[in-house]
């Protein structure tokens, strides 16, 4: 048999594939963004770790922080289930947890904490000040707040209103006054 007789017929199918396929690419519609006759590729985000919430509908994971004072973070944390640290270079390593937050406050070590604005003590409570002759410290923390008066929840539970006090005073049986100014 001729050699260029079984070529000839195998180099005709090869092209007439090929034009086939170059045709029916063609003779597609153009890719329209947002349109329904592409299937939509889902982009799986993490968690925000300070939408799991305490039973008090609080976040259980995130420390309050006063209006204004959140340093903006919008990214990724890894989390174990107690600390949080920022990713490496490729991401989180085995025996921890992906989760975004929005806010978080960064130490030097590479550990951090995310966390979320309370409304100050004036935005809730009437302020004035302190009385005269008290002294008040800085306190500079969340405070919980109950009908029967506030206290300082040290980042555990609250069950109350918690609130942002920049300056108070604790009171012989754990409560705490709170003396912002209404500035």
């Amino acid at each position: 048999m001729n050699v260029k007789a079984i070529w000839f017929p195998l180099a005709i199918a090869v092209l007439s594939l090929t034009s086939t396929a170059d045709a029916n690419e063609s003779s597609r519609p153009p890719v329209v963004e947002g349109s329904t006759s592409v299937a939509p590729t889902a982009v799986v985000s993490p968690p925000d770790l300070c939408a799991e919430l305490d039973k008090f509908g609080d976040p259980a994971r995130c420390d309050a922080i006063g209006p204004g004072m959140a340093p903006w973070w919008d990214d990724n944390v890894c989390c174990d289930s107690r600390t949080c640290w920022e990713p490496g270079r490729r991401g989180c390593w085995p025996g921890t947890a992906t989760y975004w937050c929005e806010s978080a406050v960064l130490f030097g070590d590479g550990s951090l904490t995310c966390v979320y604005e309370v409304p100050s003590f004036c935005d809730v409570y009437p302020c004035g000040g302190a009385p005269t002759g008290i002294t008040t410290e800085p306190l500079e923390h969340a405070i919980c707040c109950h009908d029967v008066g506030c206290y300082d929840h040290e980042g555990g539970l609250c069950g109350g209103i918690e609130v942002w006090c920049g300056k108070g005073a604790t009171n012989a049986d754990g409560t705490v006054d709170c003396f912002d100014d209404e500035e």
